[in-house]
C-alpha cells in the first residue's frame, strides 16, 4: 500500500508539514504522484490555494476520479479563516476523507522582494492588531496522521 504525501507550497512550510507527517505515518513517502492513500498539502497565498495544487487536483482527481483515499492539509497564515478554507476545500474535494487547517509559519527565505514586503507587512499588522504570530500546528498534523491510520488501519 502506497501512502503518498504530496506537498504544494512556495516557501517551505508546506514541505515542513509534509516531513512531519512522513515521520508520523508509517510507510509513507513524499511523492509527486497519488498513492493508495494520498495526503495533499497546499498553502494559501493571498486568499487562494496553490496554483500547482489546483492544477494537480483538476488533472488527477476531479476529472478522472481516483481510487486513492484523499486527505488534505492546508497551510495558511490566517487561523481566523480556517473554517472558510476548509469549506472551500470541501467544495473542491468533496470526497476527501479528512481536511485539516494546520496554520503555518511565514517564511521569507527564498521569497521575492515583493513577497518579503507582503509577509513583513502582514506579520506587522497581526502584531499591531494583537493577533498571534502564525505557527505550524503540529497537533493538527498528528491528528491528521491519526485519521489516516484509523481510516486505513495502518
Amino acid at each position: 500500500m502506497k501512502i503518498a504525501i504530496i506537498p504544494f507550497g512556495n516557501l517551505g512550510c508546506t514541505s515542513k508539514a509534509a516531513e512531519i507527517l512522513r515521520k508520523e505515518i508509517e510507510n509513507s513517502e513524499i511523492s509527486d504522484t497519488l498513492g493508495d492513500i494520498s495526503i495533499l498539502g497546499t498553502n494559501v497565498r493571498f486568499g487562494k490555494f496553490n496554483k500547482r495544487f489546483l492544477k494537480f487536483v483538476k488533472k488527477n482527481i476531479a476529472k478522472s476520479g481516483s481510487d486513492s483515499k484523499i486527505f488534505v492539509y492546508i497551510v495558511g497564515a490566517e487561523i481566523e479563516r480556517a473554517d472558510h478554507y476548509i469549506d472551500e476545500m470541501r467544495k473542491l474535494l468533496p470526497t476527501a476523507v479528512a481536511i485539516r487547517y494546520v496554520w503555518g509559519t511565514l517564511e521569507t527565505e527564498g521569497a521575492s522582494r515583493m513577497e518579503k514586503f507582503a509577509i513583513e507587512s502582514f506579520t506587522d499588522g497581526r502584531r499591531k492588531d494583537g493577533l498571534p504570530k502564525p505557527r505550524l500546528l503540529e497537533k493538527e498534523l498528528r491528528a491528521l496522521a491519526s485519521e489516516v491510520a484509523e481510516c486505513c488501519k495502518i
